[in-house]
């Protein structure tokens, strides 16, 4: 059956849009025709169709019993279109009184009027903490706009957030300083929640201004400080007096290229290259023409107890390949708590070689990887590395999708739909089914998640850019907006939307809790806290039957073999073909035996002197 339309925002006429919005909650339709297939998790379809219409922004039934979110009635702020089993039925009177359909549509009709000239309200936080008082000075707008990382802000539990900003002051000289250095100094605050009260701080010394904290998950982090890595756990140690020690993370030596910590937090992800000598051809005439002169000079028999003069040097070779830059991907998995009786440790389970930098879409458990590329958009699915292969449900989309494991048996990907190019967030399963569709505005960049599985939530954060009217002189003038929602991942319901000011490109400015009872925005120049609704009976059931389609974890090495298509580690064919395989953990390498034509056991009659091993 076809899905109930979204709302739409039609600003010639009312009345299609109020069609859409009756057609959509099956108002004038026969119950059947709200009937569909889906997987188990509708097991009670009337209880969940009851639930859905208490849940929906435009339910008329009374909800004095329920917690009170906020909502946003703008156009675009409804409810996710949800995909499940609807069952033929009515419900019970205290959850949906008996109202007239003349009353349902001019109440519905009130409402739509109001809210397409409506400005979107903003939920009160529950706590808001000022910059100011945290010490935080402010940062320019030319440095927000080229993305650099000045102010990070993590939950370490429910209760503590982690807050880091660049300082502004002298800094104390540092003799052989390298010139091209960015030298800044970063403070960091360990803020206990609702009071703000600052428990702990330190500073760093940074020396560029790229990312420099990464989360761990379980109250743990990953620090930058240039090529260097270190971990800590601030809560841990906090009562110990130790509460930022810093403990060495092992990582090949080189420049780093990129750090990725997975969506599990399972799979940190260390991408390095050692620059290659550089072929100069002016430096390599020169020294040719030294040794033409060398070679043309006479030859004088050096004196008796004399050494003979030296050589030149050799010209440089000239080599194609001497300017690639092979770069070697390693995979660590973090354990410890992070104290002196539990520390942090990471092992390396996997190592990578590729010419180039890559995005893998890999976590602890396994990985993404395409089956086929259809005429509608993509056949994906899960490989687990201990367990069998999970295919998903086709994407339907007409551009690359954007994909995000955001549970132990969800993703969801960012699709486009038609020619106009507009982006639907759709949420898929480990059974086959796409679960929601929720239509979202465009993005000027790829958007950022912050996870809590525990409660089956996720926050997402999408930077637009939105052109306004144009100025006097004619000009077009461009506003760069962040949104950041935040979503019940098995049934699509909006908990939260809100704006962040000012924008930051770097999108460290929100977190969601581990607990998923709780949002930090940055806002106005203050922190604020927004609490979450409670897990109702249904949210906590169905998560229940989604962990059923999770895969069992992993512990051990992982491969990926699959994923480029090879049955055999090999770093060096790998390199001379311009593409990355998988090898197994360490540098060393096993060769292959030769082939051959002999049969097991047969001896050769004749054996290669040069190579007596074949």
């Amino acid at each position: 059956m076809p899905v109930p339309k979204p709302i739409r925002q039609n600003s010639q006429s009312g009345w299609p849009t109020l069609c859409a919005l009756c057609k959509g909650w099956g108002i004038g339709q026969s119950p059947t025709a709200l009937l569909r297939p889906t997987p188990k998790l509708s097991s009670r379809p009337k209880a969940r169709f009851c639930a859905a219409v208490e849940r929906s922004p435009y339910s008329l039934s009374s909800t004095a019993a329920q917690p009170q979110v906020p909502r946003d009635f703008s156009p675009g702020s409804h409810r996710a279109t949800k995909k499940r089993a609807l069952a033929p039925g009515v419900c019970s009177p205290r959850r949906a009184p008996k109202l007239s359909l003349l009353k349902v549509l001019a109440a519905l009709c009130l409402l739509v009027t109001t809210s397409a000239h409506a400005k979107p309200k903003q939920p009160p936080p529950e706590t808001r903490l000022s910059l100011e008082t945290l010490g935080f000075p402010g940062v320019s707008p030319s440095v927000l706009n080229q993305g650099g990382s000045m102010l990070t802000m993590n939950f370490v539990d429910s209760d503590h957030l982690l807050v880091t900003y660049s300082m502004r002051g002298l800094l104390p000289r540092i003799e052989g300083d390298p010139a091209d250095d960015q030298d800044r100094m970063v403070a960091a605050l360990l803020v206990e929640l609702p009071s703000g009260k600052v428990l702990d701080r330190t500073q760093w010394r940074l020396h560029d201004y790229g990312r420099y904290l990464w989360s761990l998950g379980e109250g743990r982090f990953l620090l930058r400080i240039q090529e260097s890595l270190s971990t800590f756990a601030p809560l841990a140690n906090l009562s110990s007096g130790r509460t930022f020690e810093r403990t060495v993370f092992p990582h090949r030596t080189g420049a780093l290229q990129t750090l990725v910590v997975s969506s599990d937090h399972n799979l940190v992800t260390v991408e390095t290259s050692r620059p290659q000598p550089h072929f100069d051809p002016a430096a390599a005439l020169k020294a040719q023409a030294a040794a033409a002169v060398y070679a043309a000079r006479p030859h004088f028999t050096p004196n008796a107890g004399e050494p003979p003069p030296p050589p030149p040097p050799p010209p440089p070779v000239h080599d194609d390949t001497a300017h690639v830059t092979p770069v070697v991907i390693e995979f660590f998995r973090i354990s410890g708590a992070g104290t002196r009786e539990s520390p942090l440790q990471s092992e390396q389970i996997g190592t990578l070689v590729s010419p180039t930098v890559l995005a893998l879409p890999v976590d602890g458990d396994g990985y993404l990887h395409p089956l086929a590329q259809t005429h509608s958009g993509w056949q994906i699915a899960f490989h687990p590395y201990s367990s069998k292969e999970i295919p998903l449900a086709p994407i339907d989309t007409s551009c690359s999708p954007n994909v995000e494991r955001v549970s132990p048996s969800q993703i969801v990907s960012l699709n486009c739909r038609g020619a106009s190019g507009s982006t639907m967030l759709v949420a898929y399963d480990f059974a086959q089914h796409d679960m929601w569709e929720e239509p979202l505005p465009t993005s000027v960049q790829p958007p950022e998640f912050a996870l809590a599985p525990i409660a089956g939530r996720f926050a997402i954060s999408r930077i637009d850019t939105v052109e306004d009217q144009p100025s006097p002189q004619g000009v077009p003038e461009t506003t760069t907006t962040q949104e950041v929602r935040v979503y019940q991942t098995q049934t699509g319901d909006l908990l939260l939307k809100i704006d962040c000011n000012p924008v930051f490109r770097s999108e460290e400015n929100f977190d969601l809790s581990p607990d998923g009872m709780r949002v930090a925005v940055v806002r106005s120049g203050n922190i604020e806290i927004h609490h979450l609704p409670e897990l109702t009976k249904l949210d906590r059931e169905d998560l229940a039957e989604l962990q059923k389609l999770a895969p069992p974890p992993h512990t051990g090495p992982i491969d990926l073999n699959k994923l480029f298509g090879v049955e055999q580690a090999s770093t060096s064919a790998a390199f001379a073909a311009q593409s990355a395989v998988v090898t197994a953990s360490g540098d060393s390498q096993t060769a292959r035996p030769r082939p051959t034509l002999l049969n097991p056991g047969e001896k050769p009659e004749f054996q290669d002197k040069n190579n007596p091993n074949h």
